[in-house]
């Protein structure tokens, strides 16, 4: 059985063609979020940078315009032109229980793909930089995942950005950009993030469905209602009713 989430943050990503092509995703209907490696670390603001689309009969964005880089943080940010349908939710929040993770990335010219890995937990770097990674195990990531959303399953929502592997030719895992990086380039260039998707928040609830089930027999309407608007007033009274704690409500 498919999983809805994935399904939909498949079609958010697409190919990148920088220095060294990887993948990137859409973060709003016109804005990209990839690694600074893959467009070039060296690259001015404005250089345009051609973008695919994973599927040939969609309308191509064409090319991205770079509004963002960060060089030593490994992040970048491209503006199209064109309007996408369907962007993902970022969020610095991480649950370790249950922390499966979802990357995708493009392998190759024409191979689009998914690895399953493991949070393990933040690596950070000694000095002035004070840089921090997500570090996760357990799936193998090929060069084409750099640029790519690592999805939590968990929490429903893309917690890093693919930057590199620990062995590219074993499930080893690897590293990606944390979240809060991603936003402190989008103040740095005075941008802002819409609300979330509500057909991301429709495939959410599907995902959730079997869960909610067992949480007091929520209906999938009432489920997305929860998921537009949490809140710790809700959560509370879900808990009180549910006889559940709030960790297993949220």
């Amino acid at each position: 059985m498919s999983d809805p989430l994935v399904d939909y943050l498949r079609q958010c990503c697409l190919r990148v063609v920088g220095q060294r092509p990887g993948c990137g995703f859409f973060i709003a209907p016109q804005l990209v979020v990839t690694c600074a490696h893959v467009v070039g670390r060296d690259c001015e603001m404005g250089t345009l940078i051609e973008l695919q689309e994973r599927d040939a009969a969609a309308a191509p964005p064409g090319q991205g315009e770079l509004v963002g880089l960060l060089p030593d943080e490994d992040v970048a940010l491209l503006k199209t032109s064109i309007s996408h349908a369907a962007y993902a939710p970022i969020s610095a929040e991480v649950r370790v229980e249950h922390g499966t993770l979802i990357g995708l990335g493009f392998t190759a010219a024409d191979k689009f793909d998914q690895f399953t890995a493991e949070y393990e937990g933040p690596t950070e770097y000694l000095g002035a930089s004070g840089r921090r990674e997500v570090k996760f195990k357990g799936g193998q990531v090929e060069p084409g995942y750099s640029g790519g959303p690592l999805l939590n399953l968990n929490t429903c929502r893309v917690l890093g950005v693919v930057r590199t592997t620990r062995d590219k030719n074993e499930p080893e895992g690897g590293r990606a950009v944390e979240v809060p990086v991603v936003e402190r380039l989008l103040q740095v260039c005075n941008l802002s993030l819409p609300a979330i998707d509500p057909k991301w928040t429709d495939a959410e609830a599907k995902q959730r469905e079997g869960s909610a089930l067992e949480l007091g027999q929520l209906t999938l309407g009432q489920l997305r209602a929860a998921l537009q608007q949490p809140n710790t007033e809700r959560i509370e009274e879900l808990s009180r009713s549910l006889g559940k704690n709030q960790n297993a409500i949220r």
